[in-house]
């Protein structure tokens, strides 16, 4: 089936359906304007390793940081921790670092941006002149992207 441009970020188990499929009920789930609010389609999505969160980069160039742990939506929701305006244009790939506590994210602006903190915020940006970055990772654990 065709992919929904809903707007919405939702999580499935896919041990509990038998390997990665589209089909099924999804186990948590966070849509409507209080997650999108006009940043248009998510590009890049990547669960951070300890689990405790998900980012998603929008065409916007807004990265929104959700929090997996608890929410006040109830047990099965996800609750925004932050939003960070990192871009002048659509964030195309995202990566944790190995010890899950910066973020890297990358975009068509040709800015490659790290973000960290409990209410996260942009450490540091640089510009890769002036073609778009479509893949971004860490080269290890204390060093940079």
């Amino acid at each position: 089936g065709r992919p929904r441009q809903d707007g919405a970020v939702r999580v499935w188990d896919a041990r509990a359906m038998g390997g990665c499929s589209s089909s099924g009920t999804a186990q948590m789930q966070r849509s409507g304007d209080d997650i999108r609010r006009n940043m248009g389609r998510a590009f890049a999505v990547e669960w951070c390793r300890e689990g405790a969160s998900i980012a998603v980069g929008y065409e916007s160039g807004e990265v929104c940081f959700l929090d997996v742990r608890s929410s006040s939506t109830g047990p099965r929701g996800l609750d925004t921790r932050g939003v960070v305006k990192a871009h002048s244009d659509a964030v195309r790939a995202l990566a944790w670092d190995p010890e899950s506590l910066r973020l890297a994210s990358c975009g068509d602006d040709g800015v490659t941006a790290c973000h960290s903190g409990e209410v996260p915020v942009t450490t540091s940006a640089s510009v890769h002149g002036e073609n778009y970055a479509r893949c971004v990772m860490w080269s290890s654990p204390r060093e940079g992207v």
